[in-house]
């Protein structure tokens, strides 16, 4: 009997442990389980992020590249209006895909000096009442007129190039600022209309720069080669508010092609 009762109680205990060992492997089973579903969880929230972000920054470059047609758009606009006044007055010059238009010293000025030549203003000021008049037209989407003078490398004899290099520098400014003096000059007939209100706006964004012989022009297109007398200019453009963010977004563009 005793015998009997001893074996009962083994058995008893065989079976707790047996059940404690199976509770606290379904108890690990569900903990494996719960951890799974936190991490699947987490992770397809992570994921979802991931493609909102991968979405909202597609949506802004769609929305930014949107904005730079129109941009570059509205310069082509400008450009070709400016074109089209040019041939209508049989100007004989053409503002290129910058906005661009080149005069050349050798026709405004005499050597070394920076005064304009009298033969040229009537002719100057066409020229500059076709293009002023014309970008006033756009007037809310110009930011800056600018007026570059240019040398080439030429200087005086004996001097060292950083001194000619400052000697043409300040040529091309002097060159510049008589040209921007004489747009803003009143006594010239550059603004047909609204003289004065013109010329005080144009005060606002007219700006003068010399580059001395840093900024070489473009080879010629027939013998291929930079000209003496090509870099001898006055160059004349335009900016609009958005060109910083067009130059950017151009980056940007070409980096993803």
């Amino acid at each position: 009997m005793a015998r009997r009762q001893k074996v009962d109680e083994e058995e008893h205990n065989y079976w707790m442990s047996y059940s404690d060992m199976m509770a606290a492997l379904f108890l690990v089973f569900i903990l494996i389980i719960s951890f799974t579903l936190v991490k699947y969880e987490h992770g397809q929230k992570e994921l979802f992020n991931q493609n909102k972000e991968l979405q909202d920054a597609k949506k802004k470059s769609e929305e930014k590249e949107e904005k730079l047609k129109k941009i570059i758009g509205v310069k082509a606009d400008i450009i070709d209006a400016l074109n089209k006044r040019f041939r209508e007055k049989n100007i004989g010059i053409t503002v290129d895909e910058s906005g661009a238009f080149n005069l050349e010293s050798n026709i405004l000025f005499d050597v070394d000096k920076s005064e304009l030549k009298k033969d040229v203003r009537s002719r100057l000021e066409t020229i500059l009442r076709e293009y002023l008049e014309g970008l006033f037209e756009y007037e809310n989407e110009i930011s800056e007129i600018i007026i570059e003078g240019h040398t080439d490398k030429d200087g005086v004899p004996g001097r060292s190039e950083d001194e000619n290099y400052l000697y043409n520098l300040k040529l091309s400014q002097d060159r510049a600022l008589s040209v921007a003096k004489f747009c803003v000059d009143s006594n010239n007939k550059i603004f047909r209309f609204k003289k004065r209100e013109r010329i005080e706006k144009l005060k606002k964004i007219l700006t003068a720069n010399g580059r001395s012989f840093i900024v070489p022009p473009k080879p010629n297109e027939k013998t291929g080669k930079v000209e003496k007398k090509d870099a001898r200019r006055v160059e004349i453009k335009f900016r609009l508010g958005d060109d910083e963010m067009i130059d950017e977004m151009k980056k940007i563009i070409e980096e993803k092609h």
